[in-house]
């Protein structure tokens, strides 16, 4: 599984490219409290019926509070094919921080 530290995704997320996707799979509640700006928020376990909306896209930056369901949600989308998707380490909370 790939991986890109909090600090690492804040200089992607600086630059032109345009065919990325951020997914916070939080909780709707949990988005709502707060979330990366541009973010999209499926929960995880939407993901069962909503990976479709993820296609098309040069990579998708995956994350949730800590890093756990992030992880999960990437090694799920993996097995659904995608292979251009990473964890956001650290999660939400890492974020926060740079």
């Amino acid at each position: 599984m790939k991986s890109i530290t909090a600090k690492d995704l804040c200089e992607v997320l600086k630059s032109d490219d345009k065919n990325v996707l951020l997914l916070d799979v939080r909780s709707a509640e949990e988005f709502e409290e707060g979330h990366i700006p541009g973010a999209i928020n499926i929960p995880a376990m939407g993901l069962l019926n909503r990976s479709d909306e993820l296609k098309g896209y040069e990579r998708i930056f995956v994350n949730c509070k800590g890093g756990g369901r992030s992880m999960m949600a990437c090694q799920y989308l993996n097995q659904k094919g995608f292979d251009n998707v990473y964890n956001v380490i650290g999660g939400f909370d890492a974020w926060k921080e740079c």
